[in-house]
């Protein structure tokens, strides 16, 4: 198991910040340890997930906008020092033994001996203690408050897109007809209010344990259409298993970028955002885009994505209920 370092914010005002280390499989199991560690709630769902280009992930809260962050620590090797190389050829002779010395008692006892032994005379009077001056109080020093955590400032070019996605969720849910069809539509809605260069809406096959990509935008989304990803494969894959949304700036860097996954969709990936569409514990799979039009995915832009992803798991769950 990795070592893993873990910044905790402050989660209000009369706390603090706290850094902590904790041995584990995965960066989301130490997350897990270190707020158990410090007796926080261990809710890690609907959160923003950022690999940096120092391979640390950066884990924000949508609610507080806090951000933890996890890096794994590299330990140095240790190295053990050299053997001592063994003595060959005869053994020197043993330096001379000098005489003892005297120990400390032999010496205490000579010396005690040849002074004289004079009684001790009766022990010096007690001198009365003199009454203390009353000292004046030294000032207490002012209380210092820890700031609260900083509050997300309001913006309303995000509210504006949530705004819209919520009206057009609401007409989308009534047109789909079959999941399919919601697929489409739902993507269309997605790229609508965070353009991307491709993007695709992946379904899980839990009988067959892997992904299939059920809609795709993108040079190729032909193709993309009969792939099959094996489950926990890719970004992808990692979001849906994880059941946290994942944005990654740098894909390149990312371990968990495989080329054999047919998530890039044709074009060279810089940066991926992935929310899965899970409900109950159910996984129905991800909606996934590549490469933001405006360089990076923004916080902002990937909890749209992830309120779109809730959305379209809850109607194929009615969906799913029904057919039953």
């Amino acid at each position: 198991m990795a070592k893993f370092e873990i910044f905790i914010p402050a989660h209000d005002a009369s706390s603090f910040n706290m850094t902590l280390r904790v041995t584990a499989d995965t960066w989301m199991v130490a997350l897990k340890l270190g707020l158990a560690k410090l007796q926080l709630p261990i809710v890690i769902s609907d959160v923003v997930v950022d690999v940096r280009e120092d391979h640390s992930v950066h884990v924000t809260e949508p609610t507080s906008g806090r951000v933890f962050r996890i890096s794994e620590v590299q330990e140095a090797a240790t190295t053990l020092p050299p053997l001592v190389a063994p003595v060959t050829g005869p053994l020197p002779p043993p330096p001379p033994i000098a005489p003892a010395a005297p120990t400390l008692n032999e010496s205490f006892l000579k010396q005690a001996m040849s002074e004289s032994r004079a009684l001790p005379g009766p022990p010096p009077e007690a001198k009365k203690p003199e009454p203390k001056k009353a000292e004046a109080k030294k000032p207490e020093p002012a209380r210092t408050e820890t700031p609260p955590p900083p509050v997300r400032p309001r913006d309303e070019a995000q509210e504006e897109r949530l705004a819209t996605a919520f009206h057009r969720v609401s007409e989308i849910v009534m047109r789909a007809k079959n999941p399919a069809d919601a697929a489409n539509l739902f993507l269309d809605l997605a790229l609508e209010i965070v353009p991307a260069e491709a993007a695709a809406v992946f379904y899980a096959h839990l009988h067959e344990q892997d992904l299939h990509v059920a809609a795709a935008r993108g040079p190729s989304a032909a193709y993309a259409l009969v792939q099959r990803v094996p489950m926990g494969l890719g970004i992808v894959g990692a979001a849906v298993d994880s059941g946290v949304t994942i944005a990654v700036s740098h894909v390149q860097n990312d371990p968990r970028y495989s080329t054999e996954v047919p998530e890039s969709l044709g074009v060279r990936p810089e940066s991926i955002v992935s929310a899965p569409v899970h409900k109950d514990g159910r996984s129905f799979g991800a909606l996934h885009l590549v490469n933001s039009r405006g360089g990076t995915f923004s916080q902002d832009e990937a909890e749209v994505l992830g309120y779109l992803a809730q959305r379209l798991a809850e109607y194929l769950d009615r969906y799913f209920a029904v057919a039953a």
